[in-house]
């Protein structure tokens, strides 16, 4: 639990289109420290779900570092969205950790579970955006799809 975990101002690149909100006394509804708010609890779901993909990222990096001109950009960008979006709570969530992610022997087959785990964030980010209440927070996750589908796109393009 967040306890009185809210969501900070955002800004940064814009990706999606979402009505933009504010409160009758002018304040961002981001900067709220509401615990009940839908936000935060897509938002540190989101975080979570980051944070598997780069520890997916990592270790594909770690096991083929033969690959590291394809892989240190996606794990690099990885370390960015969670960044970012960990920035976006007044306080860090409450994550759970999961077992170390397994990468297959061979560069291809890993790559392309890299690729798929990076298109199937693409598609958890694009439906957060639909989702949030706040359109600080919805660009802020269509930003974060759209990250996703260019590092699709290049893994799917490597050499």
């Amino acid at each position: 639990m967040l306890g009185a975990g809210g969501l900070v101002l955002l800004t940064g690149p814009v990706a999606c289109s979402a009505r933009d909100e504010t409160r009758a006394d002018g304040a961002s509804p981001l900067a709220d420290p509401s615990t009940d708010d839908p936000d935060v609890a897509l938002l540190t779901a989101a975080i979570q779900q980051e944070k598997t993909l780069l520890a997916l990222a990592v270790a594909t990096l770690r096991r083929h570092g033969d690959q590291a001109r394809v892989v240190q950009p996606v794990v690099s960008r990885q370390r960015a969205h969670v960044t970012r979006l960990t920035a976006s709570l007044t306080e860090p969530p409450a994550l759970r950790r999961g077992p170390p992610p397994v990468v297959l022997r061979r560069a291809p087959a890993a790559l392309k579970i890299l690729r798929d785990q990076v298109s199937t964030a693409e598609q958890h980010r694009l439906s957060d955006c639909l989702d949030a209440t706040s359109g600080l927070l919805a660009r802020l996750l269509a930003s974060v799809s759209a990250s996703h589908a260019t590092t699709v796109e290049a893994l799917r393009s490597r050499p």
